[in-house]
């Protein structure tokens, strides 16, 4: 419905409307908030404490993700108010002559700058990226082991566009990419010269 000039189109609400007795499972439950929190709204249908303790906790993470990203969306938002273009956007419409992103269907960008890869595979634990062309940098995240007081971030990790790679993906990840250079990289504080190129 994006790119039929509906910009602002989302999933159904998270956890879905359990006719029937029926629940999501605690890993659906927490794969769909992620892949919703980056599209134009989010909406819960089902509290995620009412599913499990854990897929409270890890739609949480999922609301916090879209903070970070919250002047983003609103910026797009307001641009495709105006233009039509859609918020979330499949990947040919950020490389239109890169024919290899004519078949990704499992990924979308929030504007031209965020490229998000949601995991929709049951049981998957990582996943297969393909980004369009320049240099993408990979959102960090926070590593907390049990007993031990301080959590580790991730080392920031830049991937050249135009190809495809996997990343791991454990339940508590959402897959994000930033453009290299971009406004949204500045506002996140991403920019530190400790980044390392990946494969």
């Amino acid at each position: 419905a994006g790119v039929l000039g509906y910009p602002f189109c989302l999933p159904d609400m998270v956890g879905g409307n359990c006719y029937w007795g029926q629940s999501p499972s605690e890993e659906l439950m927490v794969r769909w908030a992620q892949t919703s929190s980056l599209m134009p709204a989010v909406q819960f249908s089902l509290p995620p404490w009412r599913v499990s303790e854990r897929a409270a906790g890890l739609c949480a993470e999922s609301l916090a993700i879209r903070g970070r990203f919250a002047r983003e969306i609103a910026r797009i938002a307001k641009d495709s108010a105006v233009s039509l273009e859609p918020m979330c956007r499949p990947m040919w419409w950020l490389d239109p002559h890169d024919t290899s992103s004519f078949s990704v269907n499992d990924q979308y960008s929030l504007g031209n700058d965020v490229v998000v890869a949601p995991v929709v595979e049951r049981g998957a634990k990582s996943r297969s990226v393909y980004l369009p062309h320049g240099l993408w940098r990979e959102l960090p995240t926070w590593e907390c082991r049990v007993g031990d007081d301080r959590c580790v971030e991730s080392p920031l990790v830049v991937h050249e566009g135009r190809q495809t790679f996997q990343v791991d993906a454990p339940l508590a990840k959402l897959p994000v990419f930033v453009r290299v250079g971009s406004r949204v990289e500045a506002e996140l504080g991403l920019t530190s010269a400790a980044a390392m190129r990946g494969n």
